[in-house]
């Protein structure tokens, strides 16, 4: 994995929330992400791209905070790619699929109560 970057982002009527990425991926790769849930929805401002013609963004949690959902930004124009899904266990969960263009993104995500997660995002 490369660097990690460490980036404050404050969620509206959320507190505080810390959300780390390893820099940007030069192949799809599994990257280390990990924050504070709100029960309202964060953007994280960590942008990402996928560097590859890989069409889905995946993400596997090691700790998952009860009613976790996340969903997946378009940067350039703010749309959310597909749904937001529930993550209910560890195992890898498809966020985003049909993801065509190599788009930048960024994660959003909610929890029915505050907690932390950690874990791996495949993009």
């Amino acid at each position: 994995m490369g660097a990690v970057r460490t980036l404050l982002v404050a969620g509206v009527g959320a507190g505080v929330v810390v959300a780390s990425a390893a820099a940007p991926a030069s192949a799809a790769q599994w990257n280390a992400i990990s924050g504070s849930d709100s029960t309202v929805w964060v953007v994280s401002q960590i942008l990402r791209h996928i560097t590859t013609p890989n069409d889905k963004i995946q993400v596997a949690l090691s700790n998952v905070v009860t009613g976790q959902q996340w969903r997946v930004i378009n940067a350039n124009t703010g749309t959310q790619f597909g749904s937001a899904v529930s993550i209910t266990n560890t195992s890898a969960f498809t966020i985003a699929s049909g993801v065509a263009g190599n788009p930048p993104f960024y994660n959003s995500f909610r929890a029915s109560k505050s907690g932390s997660f950690s874990g791996a995002e495949y993009y």
